[in-house]
């Protein structure tokens, strides 16, 4: 969980969607990590998204090393006799890889954030889930600093769940907000 506006935001769930789903002047990321959180607000609930965009490079962040090698585990376990879900399903358009992987949240808050290179350089905006029932006032940060991935890593991830990022959406008239902080100094 984390605290915004002195709402506790507790983490639902993690989606990784290939290619991303935001892009940043025209440009479209490799991938995204999308955490999803929720607060409840007297009879209503508030939804926050972090992401962070996937870039390939020469090695793949730690956190998602760790996800990665949880994920693995599954790959080309589909039953397709199985009853009620319970063996592993192909994920298809918007899905997530399934079954669940379990993280730790602080691993995944230092590896994500990092130690100030993400926490303070992100974009904002009141936005939507990207994911049924895409619900609307949705605050969504989007970390500017992209996470690592080898190309080999990212060829797992799609061959597992191919494209599952939602079309490009138009701003309408949504205002962007951009954080950049400098570390002090400088």
């Amino acid at each position: 969980s984390m605290m915004v506006s002195n709402l506790k935001m507790n983490l639902r769930n993690m989606t990784i969607h290939t290619p991303s789903e935001h892009r940043v002047d025209g440009y479209r990321y490799h991938g995204e990590l999308e955490f999803t959180h929720e607060a409840e607000v007297g009879s209503s609930t508030v939804g926050l998204v972090v992401s962070a965009f996937l870039s390939l490079g020469d090695t793949t962040t730690p956190f998602l090393r760790t996800t990665l090698n949880a994920v693995r585990g599954f790959a080309y376990t589909y039953n397709p006799h199985a009853v009620n879900g319970l063996a592993y399903d192909p994920p298809v358009y918007q899905s997530d890889i399934k079954p669940p992987v379990w993280f730790s949240t602080q691993e995944a808050a230092t590896g994500v954030l990092g130690q100030g290179a993400n926490y303070a350089n992100y974009m904002t905006y009141a936005g939507s889930l990207t994911q049924p029932p895409c619900s609307e006032g949705v605050t969504r940060i989007v970390l500017k600093q992209p996470l690592s991935i080898t190309a080999e890593d990212y060829a797992i991830i799609a061959s597992l769940q191919g494209h599952t990022a939602r079309p490009s959406q138009k701003q309408n008239r949504r205002a962007i907000y951009e954080l950049l902080s400098h570390p002090a100094g400088q």
